[in-house]
């Protein structure tokens, strides 16, 4: 993974981790963060090109949970260090 990747990626889980450790002020738990978060970080690449009125939209239904199940656990399992593991040819060092 590039290094500017890594970063915000780090970046940004951190920040979402710190909103979620506040959930009894804000609301926000983790699920609450990956439902808003995960389709619009998750989305395939031309995803937003699509036509809004298309509601042939069970796929995209579908596709949308399995975004926000796949930022949940994301953030729930996520570490730093994990992420220091993955050389820039994405491949997990040891």
């Amino acid at each position: 993974m590039p290094e500017p990747n890594r970063t915000t990626i780090i970046y940004l889980f951190n920040h979402l981790k710190k909103i979620a450790s506040n959930e009894g002020q804000n609301k926000m738990s983790l699920h609450n963060i990956s439902t808003v978060f995960g389709p619009t970080l998750l989305s395939p690449a031309g995803y937003s090109d699509q036509d809004p009125s298309d509601t042939s939209g069970f796929y995209s239904m579908a596709g949308a949970l399995a975004q926000v199940g796949v930022l949940h656990y994301y953030l729930e399992h996520f570490s730093e260090k994990a992420l220091q593991l993955i050389d820039s040819d994405n491949r997990v060092t040891v």
